[in-house]
């Protein structure tokens, strides 16, 4: 089988500059993350691992790129929620801390104790949060592209 390399821009991911991030459009960002957490999730979202935040509001703030994100998940999926209803939840902390949550180079439980990220909310959900957090194992494809992004190429 023959490899190929895609070439990526030479700015690794884990440096990229958080203001970059917060000159995009909130709907734009919101929009794209939660297609990219439908297809993240998509396996728990099939088995019912994400039914502790049916019909709750999430807000996502990257505090070095001045953003947050408001989402709901409602029908087994993520959408773009209303940013003046009040959230359910909130997850705060750097871009690099979301990185390595998502990439798996630090587990859920490491991030929150060493205070990297914040999380606010229902006890309970807080509970679940991080229990799925922490158990998620990141897919194959998530690392690979993360990976790259650190490297400047996608291998085939």
């Amino acid at each position: 089988m023959m490899s190929h390399s895609l070439p990526l821009p030479s700015l690794p991911l884990d440096r990229l500059p958080p203001r970059l991030i917060g000159r995009l459009p909130r709907p734009l960002l919101e929009r794209g993350l939660c297609i990219t957490l439908d297809r993240l999730f998509e396996s728990a979202r099939a088995s019912g691992e994400l039914d502790f935040i049916e019909g709750r509001r999430l807000e996502i703030e990257v505090t070095d790129a001045g953003v947050r994100l408001h989402l709901r998940f409602a029908g087994h999926r993520f959408s773009p929620a209303n940013p003046l209803d009040a959230p359910d939840i909130r997850i705060r902390g750097r871009l690099d801390a979301f990185l390595d949550l998502a990439s798996g180079r630090e587990d859920a439980d490491a991030l929150f104790f060493n205070r990297r990220l914040h999380i606010q909310g229902d006890a309970e959900t807080i509970m679940h949060t991080k229990h799925f957090l922490d158990a998620f194992e990141p897919p194959r494809w998530l690392q690979r592209l993360l990976e790259a992004g650190n490297h400047g190429t996608l291998e085939e």
